[in-house]
């Protein structure tokens, strides 16, 4: 569904109004209440066998740029998930990032995730090339703001 509402394939998810086109952080949350988080969850689907590759290449080149966007209080916290055990089903991704941003005009500005990047790498060819790798190994990726509630023990 969210491939019809214009799903960007960027770090940043924009949400298209169908009528309209244009991009809307607030069509994806409309129920969120004020002042919370914006959630953007990234699931990935990958080469059968290359979850530990592309982990590696995501702890090496954009953990340190997510957790530079932390230091700068655009992103709240961020959590990263796989399944424990793979049942084959298609459905089911291979990693799952979720991300909290501040706000939804912080999650859609317009300043490039990699815009920390020349001052984290020493060689920034190097790091190019290796983002390009690790997006050769996603078959397929899905964004999709969700909202999350914590349920009280009692």
């Amino acid at each position: 569904m969210l491939a019809r509402l214009g799903v960007s394939h960027e770090d940043h998810v924009f949400c298209r109004s169908r009528s309209t086109g244009i991009a809307s952080p607030a069509i994806a949350q409309r129920d969120a209440p004020v002042g919370a988080p914006y959630i953007l969850e990234h699931s990935y689907w990958l080469q059968p066998g290359e979850t530990e590759h592309f982990l590696a290449l995501f702890n090496r080149n954009k953990l340190p740029l997510l957790k530079r966007e932390i230091t700068q209080h655009r992103i709240l916290w961020m959590r990263i998930a796989r399944p424990r055990f793979r049942s084959g089903d298609p459905a089911q991704p291979d990693v799952r990032l979720t991300i909290a941003w501040a706000s939804p005009n912080i999650a859609f500005d317009d300043l490039p995730p990699a815009r920390n990047a020349s001052a984290l790498y020493k060689d920034p060819a190097l790091r190019e090339r290796e983002e390009g790798l690790r997006e050769k190994l996603v078959l397929r990726r899905s964004d999709m703001p969700v909202q999350e509630v914590l349920i009280d023990r009692e």
